[in-house]
């Protein structure tokens, strides 16, 4: 695949066993020039002119739990032959749907480890998405749908939200700045090794608001992250933020071949560490994405 600046080639197998999903493929990636990096949001975040090979092992098994589903993952990965990067890194993603009467909660645990030298567009992130899972969106991989002062990280809390990550999405386009015990400073929103729990309380059945025609329903709810990543400085400082939140989901009926397309609007409206510019703990923040982490 050659798209937006990105030279990319995968191939592997796929084994579905009942519930039970096992793939093992290698990857590569490469930009060639410093040009191919304007397409993207966050163009800091990827080199020119360095391969990301890698070999992956998943495993994904969907369940039924009490009053709803599940749905596990477990994905290895490590650097393979002519890549630019040495590193490798684990992950595990627990992700649960459950019904209480009129109310829908959703929860996603994930975790973690890495070791090496990371690949940026495929680090962990604190906030969302790595620039290697925005080239999977095609409505958010590249600038065009959304204003281009968005981009970037900085010292204030941003505004776009691509699901992925620790999904801490309050701390979006936030550097997240640390200090180390030398009075260092240190930027935490990308790292190497972390955990986090997301969650979401759907309450749009009560409200009786959802459908909104054959292709369009809508969903509000409450929601709250909390997660810490490890840096190459140290572990960050624990953090957590909590709002309120809606989507509106369009799902094509005559185009069936095109996945629904769902729009969020966030309002992290509590954080538990602000940026310096910033001197209230609650107040009026949001975020929009294309889509969701679970």
């Amino acid at each position: 695949r050659w798209l937006d600046g990105l030279a990319m080639q995968k191939v592997g197998v796929t084994k579905q066993m009942g519930g039970n999903v096992l793939k093992l493929y290698g990857k590569s990636m490469y930009r060639p020039k410093s040009s191919d990096l304007g397409y993207l949001m966050y163009p800091t975040s990827w080199r020119a002119d360095r391969w990301n090979n890698n070999l992956n092992l998943e495993w994904v098994k969907t369940m039924r739990v009490t009053s709803g589903t599940g749905k596990l993952a477990v994905k290895t990965r490590s650097a393979f032959l002519g890549s630019d990067y040495n590193y490798s890194y684990a992950n595990l993603e627990l992700k649960r749907n459950i019904s209480i009467k009129k109310l829908d909660l959703h929860t996603r645990l994930f975790a973690q480890y890495s070791t090496g030298d990371m690949a940026p567009e495929s680090a962990l992130l604190l906030a969302g998405a790595n620039n290697e899972e925005y080239m999977e969106n095609a409505y958010i991989r590249s600038e065009a749908f959304f204003p281009v002062w968005y981009n970037g990280y900085g010292n204030a809390i941003g505004h776009i939200h691509h699901g992925g990550g620790l999904n801490l999405r309050g701390y979006s386009g936030y550097a997240a700045a640390n200090e180390t015990a030398g009075g260092e400073v240190y930027l935490s929103y990308t790292g190497n090794t972390g955990a986090s729990i997301n969650a979401e309380l759907d309450f749009s059945r009560l409200l009786r608001l959802r459908k909104l025609g054959k292709r369009l329903s809508a969903n509000s709810y409450l929601f709250g992250d909390v997660g810490i990543l490890n840096t190459a400085y140290g572990s960050s400082e624990l953090r957590a933020d909590a709002g309120v939140g809606a989507m509106l989901t369009w799902k094509p009926t005559r185009y069936t071949y095109i996945k629904p397309i769902q729009f969020r609007f966030d309002m992290p409206l509590f954080l538990n560490r602000i940026p310096n510019a910033e001197t209230n703990y609650f107040a009026y923040r949001y975020v929009m994405g294309v889509s969701r982490a679970f």
